[in-house]
């Protein structure tokens, strides 16, 4: 099995930066809303797809970086047995949480 073109650390950083608020963060398509479905987000040149349940973070969908390289949740799944989200704490999830719903 070959590595996901990008790791989910480096999902995870750019997460942790958007939680710090050194990052900034805008969604530019609304597939539904936080309650259930797909949101992307426009991070520092990065897209990246965030699927909410029931109001919350649930996984990272797709993360592509700026030069075209992508991977998607079965490639995080596959490789590592989990997403970037499962790397932050609790304190920096609930922060990307506010940072993401502005």
């Amino acid at each position: 099995m070959n590595a996901p073109a990008i790791d989910r650390e480096s999902v995870a950083a750019l997460l942790r930066s958007v939680a710090a608020r050194a990052s900034s963060a805008r969604s530019v398509a609304v597939g539904s809303s936080y309650l259930s479905g797909e949101i992307t987000y426009s991070l520092d040149g990065w897209k990246v797809i965030i699927f909410w349940d029931s109001d919350e973070l649930d996984y990272v969908a797709e993360a592509q970086r700026p030069d075209g390289a992508r991977s998607t949740f079965d490639d995080w799944y596959e490789y590592d047995g989990g997403d970037p989200l499962d790397l932050l704490t609790q304190s920096e999830v609930d922060a990307l949480d506010r940072a993401l719903r502005g």
